[in-house]
């Protein structure tokens, strides 16, 4: 389902690309038309190019929740423990690790001012007792009480890292 939802999206964002396309070729000619005091249809196709860039932005942003929510379906999740230590906008905070998987993880944090959704962290991760930091994205944050959940969504590793990664996670999973 999510597949087709994302051919369906690219497919409508493909339609918008060649509608500005479209647009940017009628508005080379629009600088002779507001010579001759036809200004009104420069503004006009100005206002229709903004709409469809923001129309653009829109289908993007959908089609990056999907793929996020699709890559967080297809990992299994871990519980595991034991601290963590996230790096963001030169804060340096101590977190429990709850659970990981080969996509990202979910920790706590009590106290702090937790990071937006959106944000992005380093998570330094203690794999085979070395720490290895990873680039992640909040992908959502819960609050209660003084405590915040956060779950990260680690962003593309190099290929020897993200090996490790699915070694510990599978070895994790093996224990649990």
């Amino acid at each position: 389902m999510v597949d087709e939802a994302t051919a369906g999206m690219l497919r409508r964002l493909r339609d918008v690309v060649a509608q500005i396309e479209s647009l940017l070729a009628r508005a080379q000619l629009a600088p002779t038309a507001a010579r001759d005091g036809d200004g009104a249809d420069l503004g006009s196709l100005v206002h229709r190019l903004e709409r469809c860039i923001a129309e653009a932005d829109d289908r993007i942003q959908t089609i990056k929740q999907l793929s996020m929510q699709s890559e967080r379906r297809r990992a299994a999740r871990i519980g595991v423990g034991g601290t963590i230590n996230l790096r963001l906008d030169g804060r340096e905070l101590a977190a429990q690790l709850l659970d990981i998987a080969e996509g990202g993880l979910r920790c706590s944090l009590e106290g702090e001012l937790p990071p937006r959704v959106g944000d992005l962290a380093e998570v330094d991760l203690p794999l085979d007792g070395r720490p290895v930091i990873i680039p992640a994205t909040v992908v959502r944050r819960e609050s209660v009480r003084g405590v915040h959940t956060v779950a990260l969504q680690f962003e593309p590793l190099p290929v020897e890292m993200e090996r490790e990664l699915r070694s510990y996670v599978s070895r994790a999973g093996a224990r649990s």
